[in-house]
């Protein structure tokens, strides 16, 4: 398993939260995402033989919240 800290400025509302962790947390090989909204940080982690950075980043931003990092 990998972990990472993506930058997510726009994910500050509720709402926003639970929109990306719930994008994040459905694809494969990633077993959990949290989403902190008073610092704008989603930490991630997921099994890099199912799932590539690239993926999770694809991920945020379908959600609306595209990432800086």
């Amino acid at each position: 398993m990998q972990q990472v800290a993506l930058d997510v400025p726009g994910v500050r509302p509720r709402e926003a939260e639970r929109a990306v962790t719930s994008a994040l947390i459905n694809l494969p090989g990633v077993q959990w995402a949290a989403t902190s909204s008073p610092t704008g940080v989603v930490g991630i982690r997921f099994d890099p033989a199912m799932t590539e950075l690239n993926d999770l980043l694809d991920a945020v931003e379908a959600a609306g919240y595209p990432s800086t990092s």
